[in-house]
């Protein structure tokens, strides 16, 4: 079967952090470009934060930005004001999301960001009933041998989703809704109550640049803790022409911005001013 037997039983969450003015319209045109997948949903869960610096109404336009694209589609609308950070707020709205799937009776939870840009391509992408969750790796030059016999094996065990080598990505997956937690919010509170307790953390919220150690990558955790059958969003040749990329250009952002899958129909379009590698 393909992801298109799917799109029936399945519901569109998308978070992100609203962090100035302009990206009120940078998420308009966005949604406009992905209208055409997301209208086949006919529910859509969306939770965001912001930035000290946004005001109530701006942060108010931004989330009806979802309501005014979307006008006939059941959308259920969750704010964030207390923005944790990049890793804890990251995590925090997806748990916000995770919970308010858990009260819907749809099988699979499609999981975005408000700077993926997604086409109908992805609905060709053949999958089985075993699947657990679909995913986009997340892996930079940093994360790749550089001994080309050491990086073949890598390449083959990424490929057969060995789970003490595939790092899947946070900001666009397709998951079972029968999952417990994404992350202990008991350890994530307990994290930012140590971060609090720094004597430079002003500093660093004020920049948002906190970025917190987490003793697992939250979504490998899952995987491994309940047991279940990951499976890569690409071609085996997308694969290897992405590696090739990323250690022929140096490519240390492992959330691959501003490459496009086109096989699938996935960017992660975070720099719109910028060029995209197609792959």
């Amino acid at each position: 079967m393909t992801i298109s037997d799917i799109i029936s039983q399945s519901v569109y969450c998308s978070c992100g952090t609203i962090q100035q003015e302009s990206d009120i319209s940078k998420l308009q045109s966005y949604l406009l470009y992905n209208k055409s997948l997301i209208d086949k949903f006919d529910t859509i869960i969306v939770c965001h934060n912001r930035m000290p610096n946004i005001s109530d109404i701006d942060f108010d336009r931004y989330n009806k930005c979802w309501q005014q694209v979307f006008q006939h589609k059941h959308i259920i609308l969750t704010t964030l004001n207390d923005n944790k950070g990049y890793v804890l707020g990251c995590i925090e709205l997806d748990n916000t999301l995770l919970s308010n799937c858990k009260s819907l009776s749809k099988e699979y939870i499609w999981k975005s960001v408000n700077d993926i840009l997604i086409s109908d391509n992805i609905l060709n992408f053949e999958i089985s009933i075993i699947d657990d969750i679909l995913f986009i790796p997340e892996i930079g030059h940093a994360g790749c041998p550089k001994n080309k016999e050491e990086l073949d094996s890598f390449i083959r065990r990424y490929l057969d989703c060995d789970l003490n080598t595939i790092g899947p990505q946070c900001n666009f997956y397709i998951i079972k809704n029968n999952i417990d937690y994404y992350y202990d919010m008991k350890i994530l509170k307990e994290q930012y109550r140590s971060f609090l307790n720094d004597p430079d953390h002003e500093y660093h919220h004020k920049e948002c640049q906190w970025k917190l150690t987490l003793p697992t990558i939250p979504l490998i955790d899952l995987i491994k803790r309940m047991k279940l059958s990951p499976k890569l969003l690409l071609s085996d040749n997308t694969f290897k022409n992405l590696i090739n990329i990323v250690m022929q250009f140096n490519i240390a952002d492992s959330s691959l911005k501003n490459i496009l899958f086109e096989d699938i129909g996935i960017c992660h379009f975070h720099f719109e001013n910028e060029p995209v590698i197609v792959i």
